[in-house]
């Protein structure tokens, strides 16, 4: 998925591989005026497990990355990551079940849902 913050723009996870059947956990930043890639793997914290279909917002300094799904299972839990400590916080873990709201940075309410279609 990808967000935009500032001047960059943030794609995190998705499926890489012949057929896209290996899902990823790497998060890249590509700066809008330099126009160059920055890979943020060696962040600090606890990162999303890998996952593709997911989503991800920009709230504040933080990306939100919620819900998708790995090779073999959907997946649920919320994930944050400050840009300016470059780290990540997991909210709710990964195997919680069923959709979810929380409160965010400076009470901002953040509603996340789950579903198949």
């Amino acid at each position: 998925s990808m967000a935009g913050l500032g001047d960059a723009v943030y794609i995190f996870g998705g499926m890489t591989g012949a057929g896209g059947v290996t899902t990823a956990s790497d998060l890249l930043r590509f700066d809008l005026f330099t126009l160059t890639w920055t890979n943020l793997t060696d962040a600090s914290g606890q990162s999303p497990p890998p996952r593709a279909q997911h989503g991800m917002a920009a709230v504040g300094s933080s990306l939100f990355v919620f819900g998708g799904q790995n090779a073999a299972r959907p997946l649920k839990g919320l994930f944050s990551y400050d840009v300016n400590a470059h780290s990540w916080t997991n909210i709710i873990p990964a195997t919680s079940a069923g959709g979810t709201a929380c409160s965010g940075p400076n009470d901002i309410k953040i509603v996340c849902a789950t579903g198949n279609a």
